[in-house]
């Protein structure tokens, strides 16, 4: 949390205590994460009158971004689920990361000050409550490794998934451009590739005369397909978040413009570290909160292009998971 600290209030350990940290901390609503045996975190877990208050979830870094934080929360979440009322947080203004992952769980945003945004989750009916649900309002926090079995929510997708969904994204932008519609079209089904097509894609392919939105929609993907290039090491860097890709020169990485089969392509493509990927992500999410916290705040910002930027945020969010969500459905969240 130092980053975030220094970058609020210009300093890690403040001498005031505007906020009564000190005062108000209480022991036993502070629990160490466990996981095998090994401390990895700490939650912290308060029950109120009229909700519950979820104070801390933080975990060391290399426990992030596999499952623990999603698997945690969802704790909490049941907690007050089980007991009817609403889960409340609040995250620093300045830590988008976290912002984006408490939206990406279905909290909502009550409100926004200059230090701090305001979240909550509403419980559902309570007749539909888990009668098993966990207390962190009575027990410590402690977890075992065989519960992430099963895979962890944010799973980085394979090469050969990223291959796959490039070769069709390519044919959707190159469509949308004025390339032969139905040579392309041929290809993607003899190619075994006409499946891989999300609704929207097929929509925009089958409409005898698509509509002026959906022709530039499938024209701003190119922004997207840049970065599942660059996930397959095709691309060596992504350009400024001013500058418009060049679809054209994908032509010369991809079939059925090369000589090179769509199988050939798909089982021969590697990809790049998920530390590389993730980091990505995390440069993207930042961005794309720079261009939009500019607009929301009637402020220029010169040096991200929200289209661009928003297009590229999409296609990383992709790659890395989101929590398997198909292309069509992953959001962008800041």
């Amino acid at each position: 949390m130092r980053p975030y600290a220094e970058a609020t209030w210009g300093c890690w350990l403040p001498a005031a205590d505007p906020d009564g940290f000190i005062a108000q901390f209480d022991p036993q609503h502070h629990f160490i994460v466990e996981l095998n045996g090994a401390p990895i975190g700490v939650i912290a877990v308060k029950e109120q009158d009229d909700a519950v208050l979820l104070e801390k979830l933080y975990l060391g870094h290399e426990h992030r971004n596999v499952g623990v934080g999603a698997a945690l929360l969802a704790d909490v979440v049941a907690t007050a689920q089980a007991i009817g009322k609403p889960v409340r947080l609040r995250a620093l203004a300045v830590n988008v990361r976290a912002q984006a992952f408490y939206l990406r769980h279905g909290f909502e945003v009550t409100h926004q000050d200059a230090q701090r945004v305001h979240f909550v989750k509403w419980p559902r009916d309570p007749a539909s409550a888990h009668p098993l649900a966990p207390s962190y309002l009575n027990r410590s926090s402690e977890m075992d490794g065989q519960d992430f079995d099963d895979p962890p929510e944010d799973s980085v997708r394979d090469a050969q998934t990223i291959a796959r969904r490039a070769l069709v994204l390519m044919c959707v932008v190159a469509i949308a451009l004025g390339d032969d519609k139905q040579k392309l079209v041929a290809w993607l089904r003899s190619s075994g590739l006409w499946v891989e097509l999300s609704p929207n894609e097929l929509d925009f392919i089958t409409a005898d005369e698509p509509n002026e939105r959906q022709v530039i929609n499938a024209s701003w993907r190119s922004e997207a397909l840049l970065l599942l290039l660059w996930s397959l090491d095709l691309v060596p860097k992504i350009p400024a978040a001013t500058e418009v890709c060049d679809p054209a020169a994908f032509k010369a990485l991809l079939p059925p413009w090369v000589q090179e089969s769509a199988t050939q392509f798909i089982e021969g493509a590697r990809r790049r570290s998920d530390e590389s990927l993730w980091e990505m992500s995390n440069e993207l999410l930042d961005l794309h909160w720079t261009a939009r916290d500019a607009r929301i705040n009637d402020r220029d910002c010169p040096n991200v292009n929200i289209g661009i930027i928003q297009e590229r945020h999409h296609g990383i969010n992709w790659i890395i998971g989101y929590g398997g969500a198909p292309w069509d459905e992953v959001a962008t969240d800041t």
